[in-house]
């Protein structure tokens, strides 16, 4: 399969994490495992 959008998901969730927004990355992971 295409990994591309998990690939982009990944980099936006490792973003967020440098930028301080752990609150932001806990909520995408969240969504992540439904």
């Amino acid at each position: 399969g295409d990994l591309r959008p998990h690939k982009q998901y990944v980099l936006s969730l490792t973003d967020a994490v440098l930028n301080g927004e752990s609150a932001h990355a806990l909520r995408m992971l969240e969504g992540l495992r439904g």
